[in-house]
């Protein structure tokens, strides 16, 4: 109610701005007629949230009308998305943007884009004309995004290439084992610092069974689970999935469905690129989630007096010299010089004149387009696992249903093979082997096909357990949501939907549970403490004043030395600023996540808990008044959607929306992970939630259901910018695919054939 109580007092402040800044209106909604460049007449259903089932009569007509739909609703988000990783944000958004343009020439995978797409197949290249083509129709078609407007641009013609820049953001925000390799080289002699960051933690629940290491990982991810017929009451399989993101205005993900003569399959598609990433055809579905396996390596090089080449163990490299031209909204352009070797590109020049190179596999893989077309039409566990085999990064946990009752794990996407001795985290060009790691054949990457419990769990746990023969590195989480999933699948069978809703949106954290029965066994917990935190029942509620204690005491517990190394910037010459101001983390306490409150609670008769919550105290006070019962979760604990006009006074009541209270932590199933750290103030905001939440049901997919985060539209005029959020909030799901309801057919008709756009300057 308090959301919808603030979104409604800001509607007519947005609706005076937006008149006022150019008479921004939404595009018109879709109608029938001819539509120039499709071949044969197609049909394009709406629900009542916008979101639309297309039927083509052949795979050119579907993925163009795709691509139509993404860029009508979404593509001033498309422009970001491909702007982002090409280092293009700047001449968008001006020198704000110049950290992340910096870095990501530097990375150059703009160029690793054009690379793949030379190396596509000629089936892929077609589709992504076709996907193309419409997107350029609906910019042909429809006016300019308010966003482009305001800044006074028009939009550019998207390319082929952009779809794969856009794949590889993607794997770019899920591959941060580097993060952690560069924290374990940095923080080497800060014994308790390390092991919050990059502890070695054996114990966590493998899939596969058994229990595996965990190193690294702040516990952000996201969950995904399967259980067979004989677990539901339908007798068939039912299979959930929550992908952990950031909040975003609009939504990561674009729901639709999507028909033609050889595919039917209804999910979620991610705007600038063809296909269902998660979905349901009429026989199988599938969820994934973040594996980060180690696929990355980080080389430190020393480049001679004229940077042309560095010495590595095994003779000379090379360095080859990149000019790279960054463009500046109402500024001056600016020359960058970047450095490549054969090993990677150099992704930061160290103020010692040292080199860190970054050795990553998704730069030399294609992205995963070609595998998507492929599971979008697959039937069956053979044609699942054969699509997979071209998933090479980012590399994910899939979980598996199909309508005979068969459920299944694979992990999707290129892993290496384990070293028989620990690497140096990063390694040093001049002494240690920087030989490429072997490549686990697709055969041996963990797979599994109708377990004997009937029940499939990951939450970014390890795939396997450490004594599995074809056992995978990587930063795993401590397993603690997959621990919570499987005893809740176990204990409450048999399964349904309303089972499945419920787990998601379960906010119990066993490791705030634990803190508090530690403190209050503890002899100096001050007795005001002791009220509040008495009766907690694990649950991190947005209404719960313990959850805010508990957490605000976990970090004022750390020693004065852990936080002074953890408040350390990530690179010896970076400035930090608020959480994801960067590229890359802030400071060393953005990799803490999930590790702070075990790590307290272990440690807690060391520590001293006296002068600890004095100084919560202090900072609760300061933050949530005097009435500590007012200390609630949610007042603490916000959800404030990004979009990159909420910075700018004037916009943010046009394009932002309330602050939303949220329960959960790291920890707990519907997860809600904020930044951590004693530099930042209260309240914190949630960096990572569930982007969007789906239930399969294998034994009629027109009870399918989904909720996302906010809407179909990316104009914030629209009634669908925001609309499916108070569902979202409430847990409330509505039906995808074959249950969708059409409010509205729109018959579209091949029109007269446009000249193509003309090409980029």
């Amino acid at each position: 109610m308090a959301y919808r109580q603030g979104r409604l007092a800001g509607f007519g402040t947005r609706v005076f701005l937006l008149k006022t800044l150019g008479r921004l209106r939404p595009p018109p909604h879709l109608v029938a007629g001819p539509l120039s460049g499709i071949h044969e007449p197609a049909l394009v259903l709406l629900d009542a949230w916008q979101q639309p089932q297309i039927e083509a009569g052949s795979d050119h007509d579907l993925y163009f009308l795709q691509g139509y739909v993404h860029a009508r609703d979404r593509f001033f988000q498309m422009d970001l998305a491909r702007r982002m990783p090409a280092g293009r944000l700047a001449a968008l958004l001006g020198p704000e943007a110049l950290s992340f343009d910096r870095f990501n020439r530097c990375l150059n995978v703009a160029g690793a884009a054009e690379q793949a797409l030379l190396n596509a197949e000629p089936a892929e290249t077609e589709v992504l004309a076709a996907y193309c083509d419409g997107v350029n129709a609906a910019l042909r078609d429809v006016p300019v995004p308010p966003e482009h407007r305001l800044l006074g641009m028009t939009p550019e013609p998207w390319k082929p290439v952009d779809t794969y820049i856009t794949a590889f953001q993607l794997a770019w925000a899920l591959n941060t084992v580097w993060n952690h390799k560069w924290a374990r080289a940095e923080l080497a002699g800060e014994v308790d610092a390390l092991e919050l960051v990059e502890g070695s933690e054996t114990g966590a629940p493998a899939v596969l069974g058994g229990s595996g290491t965990s190193r690294g990982t702040g516990g952000a991810g996201s969950n995904n689970w399967v259980v067979s017929g004989r677990l539901t009451q339908s007798g068939r399989p039912l299979l959930a999935n929550d992908p952990h993101l950031i909040g975003t205005l609009p939504s990561v993900w674009y729901p639709m469905r999507l028909r033609a003569p050889d595919v039917d399959v209804a999910g979620v598609s991610l705007a600038g690129a063809p296909g269902i990433i998660i979905g349901q055809t009429p026989d199988i579905a599938w969820g994934v989630t973040n594996v980060n396996p180690d696929v990355q390596d980080v080389i430190r090089i020393t480049p001679d007096a004229k940077r042309q080449s560095f010495m590595t163990a095994a003779g000379r490299g090379t360095l080859y010299a990149r000019s790279e031209t960054l463009f500046v909204r109402r500024g001056r352009a600016e020359s960058l010089l970047c450095w490549d070797t054969d090993y990677g590109p150099v992704i930061r020049e160290l103020p010692n004149g040292q080199m860190l190179v970054l050795r990553w596999n998704a730069l030399t893989e294609p992205p995963a387009l070609r595998a998507v077309y492929r599971l979008n039409r697959a039937r069956d566990w053979n044609g699942f696992e054969a699509a997979l085999r071209d998933w090479e990064a980012p590399a994910q946990h899939f979980v598996y249903a199909d309508r005979h009752d068969h459920i299944g794990y694979r992990l999707g996407g290129q892993v290496f093979e384990a070293a028989d001795a620990e690497r140096p985290p990063v390694l040093d060009a001049g002494r240690d082997c920087l030989d490429a790691r072997v490549v686990m054949p697709f055969s041996s990457r963990p797979h599994v096909l109708d377990p004997d419990d009937g029940l499939l769990v990951t939450a970014n746990n390890p795939p396997v357990s450490d004594s599995h023969p074809h056992r995978v590195e990587g930063a795993f989480t401590l397993g603690i949501r997959a621990r919570r999933i499987t005893e809740r699948l176990r204990a409450t069978k048999p399964h349904s939907e309303e089972t499945f809703a419920t787990l998601q949106d379960d906010v119990f954290a066993a490791p705030l549970l634990a803190f508090a029965q530690a403190l209050l066994a503890h002899p100096e917990l001050p007795a005001e403490w002791r009220l509040v935190l008495d009766g907690f029942d694990g649950r991190v509620s947005a209404d719960s004043a313990a959850a805010t204690h508990l957490h605000l005491l976990a970090e004022a517990l750390l020693p004065v030395r852990v936080q002074e190394a953890l408040g350390r910037p990530f690179f010896p010459d970076h400035q930090p600023g608020e959480p994801g101001s960067h590229p890359f983390p802030e400071r060393f306490f953005d990799l803490v996540g999930e590790r702070l409150v075990p790590w307290v609670t272990r440690r807690l008769p060391t520590l001293d808990l006296v002068r600890a919550a004095m100084a919560a105290d202090k900072i609760g006070v300061a933050a949530f008044g005097p009435r500590r019962e007012s200390w609630t979760w949610g007042r603490a604990h916000r959800l404030r959607l990004f979009h990159p006009f909420v910075g700018v006074p004037l916009l943010k009541p046009v394009f932002g929306r309330a602050e939303v209270q949220l329960g959960g932590d790291h920890t707990t199933v519907s997860q809600a992970a904020y930044p951590v750290g004693a530099p930042l103030g209260w309240p914190r905001y949630v960096a990572y939630l569930p982007s969007m939440r789906v239930i399969f049901d294998l034994s009629d997919p027109a009870r399918s259901a989904l909720v996302h985060l906010t809407g179909s539209s990316g104009h914030p005029l629209s009634p669908h910018y925001d609309d499916m959020l108070p569902a979202y909030l409430n847990n409330r799901r509505v039906p995808l695919g074959p249950g969708m309801e059409a409010r509205e057919r729109v018959l579209l008709t091949p029109g007269p054939q446009l000249a193509p756009p003309p090409p980029i300057p």
